[in-house]
């Protein structure tokens, strides 16, 4: 039950949270592979791989993932900077 006191705003359980974060990276993959070039499914596939590396904490991961998929990557401390 949510205390509508609580200084806390209600949040989705971490499993579950990192369950549908897979599920929407996994429908901008799908989008991006049916159409490339479609206005803003690029970007929004950059966003759920930001959200990912954000929230998962693996920067590296990212970096390997979108060098394995043709993209440019150059790392640095705390961020990357992606072209094709």
């Amino acid at each position: 039950m949510n205390d509508p006191d609580s200084e806390c705003p209600p949040t989705t359980d971490g499993e579950i949270a990192v369950i549908n974060l897979q599920s929407a990276r996994l429908r901008s993959w799908t989008r991006f592979f049916q159409d490339p070039l479609q206005p803003g499914v690029a970007e929004g596939l950059i966003e759920q791989e930001q959200f990912t590396a954000q929230f998962a904490g693996d920067l590296s991961a990212l970096a390997a993932a979108l060098r394995g998929r043709g993209w440019q990557v150059v790392q640095g401390s705390n961020a990357l900077a992606i072209s094709r």
